[in-house]
């Protein structure tokens, strides 16, 4: 527990078996209410974890309420145990609805559906019990109030606004303090590593998306940030430029990999020639990374057919498959 300014704590809540290692939540006490921002996997080492910070502060789930940035499982995977009658569970409108879709078998459809649309090799498929979301997501449906931007939570000295951070998610959110300059932002700006853009779907631009938001925090002239993993950046839109500028030489790349070939090609295709963490190849990667890398690299090929630079084509595998336009 690390006390980082008037009634805001740190707590670093342990994920086993993730390459992440920890998530950084916080809590704000106040004195009637208590708020918890995030909350680690669905887990008895993550539990115990944050019990054991809630008894160091004197506090407890009764009082204290749930803040959740995001659907991914490190953020929400404890709200069904922390659940009690008299706390409230907080997640934006979008990402409320995919949290309790987990509890869904026919959600998991998706999984197996962006192997076939990003065209990945059957034997090199991610399957659903292979995802940590699967393994590690809550136990139950959850009641949770849905926010909207610009709604507004009050505790411990801290006016909190809602803001829009979708692109990682389809609808990540934050909380900003516009008095004391903070900003606490879940995964969307991390230091030393790039969020993950996913393809939520096919008809949207959730790269677009992540830049758009990361445009909207440059405005909001952050003093302090607090990020979900890693230390914070120390000047943010420094950190914000490295984010747009590494998407711009990813995107130069796939269209340099497009032009090479001259063919239509999947996002399998174009992700086996990219270089991936650590300067990895898809091949070295394990199956639930490779599944994030193809992944990324069709939310970059799509940008680059809804921004008109490529076109998609579907072959009669399901494939979606690109090429620049002449």
């Amino acid at each position: 527990m690390e006390k980082l300014a008037e009634n805001l704590y740190q707590m670093n809540i342990p994920l086993p078996k993730s390459p992440l290692r920890v998530i950084q939540t916080y809590i704000i006490t106040g004195e009637k209410r208590n708020l918890l921002i995030d909350t680690g996997f669905n887990g008895d080492e993550s539990e115990q974890a944050v019990l054991a910070g809630f008894g160091e502060l004197g506090i407890t789930p009764e009082n204290t309420d749930v803040f959740v940035t995001h659907m991914h499982v490190d953020h929400s995977g404890l709200i069904a145990r922390l659940k009690r009658p008299g706390n409230t569970i907080y997640a934006s409108v979008v990402d409320a609805e995919y949290i309790n879709a987990f509890q869904d078998p026919k959600h998991w459809d998706w999984i197996s559906q962006s192997n076939i649309v990003a065209g990945v090799p059957e034997e090199e498929q991610l399957q659903v019990t292979q995802h940590v979301a699967y393994h590690r997501r809550p136990e139950r449906i959850v009641e949770m109030t849905r926010l909207e931007m610009g709604d507004v939570l009050e505790t411990g000295g801290y006016r909190l606004e809602v803001v829009d951070l979708k692109g990682h998610t389809p609808g990540q959110i934050g909380l900003w303090d516009a008095e004391k300059g903070f900003l606490f932002c879940g995964d969307h700006i991390l230091s030393g590593i790039s969020p993950n853009i996913t393809a939520w779907n096919f008809e949207e631009d959730y790269l677009q998306y992540f830049c758009d938001s990361l445009e909207r925090v440059r405005e909001l002239s952050v003093k302090r940030l607090f990020p979900a993993h890693r230390a914070p950046s120390p000047d943010v839109n420094v950190r914000i430029d490295e984010l747009l500028e590494h998407h711009v030489v990813r995107l130069d790349i796939m269209r340099g990999l497009l032009k090479k070939h001259g063919v239509l090609m999947s996002a399998y295709e174009v992700a086996t020639e990219v270089e991936w963490n650590q300067d990895k190849q898809l091949k070295d990667l394990p199956v639930q990374q490779k599944w994030f890398a193809c992944s990324e690299t069709l939310a970059h090929l799509q940008h680059l057919y809804f921004t008109g630079e490529a076109i998609r084509t579907e072959d009669g595998a399901g494939a979606h498959r690109f090429a620049l336009k002449n």
